[in-house]
């Protein structure tokens, strides 16, 4: 019996599992100590499992009769050396490259809709900055407006029911006026210097003198085609200076080169992008789980014990040391 115990161990330990094959495929063994049927453990364990213990042996028994590739592999699944799948990291790759490519497409088309409003020039009153047709977008989420800021505004502060663009020149707490035969206005009591006004005339087409102390949160706003356009000088009758309110602004001129603009703009092609790469990585994982599946496919001479391929017949010198209860 030593001998018989001490060859099991050197089989189990030398991966000579084809000995446990046939072990399991044995009816009741006719060994006198062979107590399988009596304690549920697979016929024909008697020497293995009084050698290596039940614990030890009876796992490998069932993984060989069963066809279990390992403890935490499914019947049929080739499992890798750490327990993953094959294809296992491309799937995870594809899974987040999905995810990724969905936020992004979401910023890009959600955050373009929601955080930029595109509209085109109306009409010549700001020009030459901003001609008729010229599509514009704003910042919606624009703090701040400073002084010269081109900004979208409701201007119903004016009477009217409709969005307009114009230029801040004055903000809260500012004096600007005008004196008929100057060349400039005056802000705070100093010249105002405008390269942006068309033809270089900041007060063409004013109607008259003026002095306005804006009122806190609100702007006086003009036009850059001074000779053409209904601003806060024609104003003064159906508005507190001719001004409007900060809380009426709807967004901040903002040019096409602006990081916002440029982000948002990047974000839907860039999510399309990794959409589309998170596909073909899902693809990819997929026929790779099918082709080591079938390629892994035990045959009529072979066995799979955790994810080896061994011939289930012994070499004739192995066979020949094998007791005759392992036979």
């Amino acid at each position: 019996m030593t001998g018989d115990v001490r060859f099991a161990k050197a089989a189990l330990e030398a991966g000579i599992r084809p000995v446990f094959t046939r072990l399991a495929d044995q009816g009741v063994s006719q060994h006198p100590d062979n107590t399988g049927a009596q304690s549920g453990r697979p016929a024909g364990c008697g020497v293995a499992c009084q050698a290596l213990g039940t614990r030890a042996v009876f796992p490998v028994l069932r993984a060989v009769r069963f066809g279990r590739t390992s403890k935490k592999g499914k019947q049929g699944v080739i499992v890798g050396e750490q327990g993953r799948r094959p294809g296992h990291r491309l799937g995870v790759a594809a899974v987040t490259l999905l995810v990724l490519g969905g936020v992004l497409s979401c910023v890009g088309g959600l955050g373009g809709y929601f955080f930029m409003a595109t509209r085109i020039m109306p009409s010549d009153h700001m020009r030459p900055t901003l001609p008729a047709g010229t599509s514009m977008t704003f910042n919606t989420l624009a703090i701040g407006v400073d002084r010269g800021d081109v900004v979208l505004f409701d201007a119903a502060a004016w009477g009217e029911r409709h969005l307009s663009v114009e230029r801040v020149i004055a903000v809260g707490g500012d004096r600007i006026a005008y004196i008929p035969g100057e060349r400039k206005l005056t802000l705070n009591g100093k010249p105002l210097d405008e390269p942006y006004v068309l033809n270089g005339d900041p007060v063409a087409g004013t109607p008259g003198a003026f002095d306005v102390k804006v009122p806190e949160g609100r702007l006086f706003l003009l036009g850059d085609t001074r000779g053409n356009s209904a601003d806060s000088r024609y104003r003064f009758e159906v508005s507190e200076g001719g001004t409007a309110p900060l809380s009426a602004v709807k967004g901040k001129l903002i040019g096409e080169g602006d990081p916002l603009v440029v982000g948002l703009r990047s974000a839907l092609p860039a999510g399309g992008g990794a959409v589309l790469a998170g596909v073909v990585a899902g693809v990819a994982a997929r026929r790779l789980r099918r082709r080591t599946m079938t390629a892994g496919a035990p045959t009529a001479d072979t066995v799979r014990v955790s994810g080896d391929r061994v011939p289930a017949e012994l070499p004739a010198r192995t066979s020949a040391r094998i007791p005759p209860v392992l036979k």
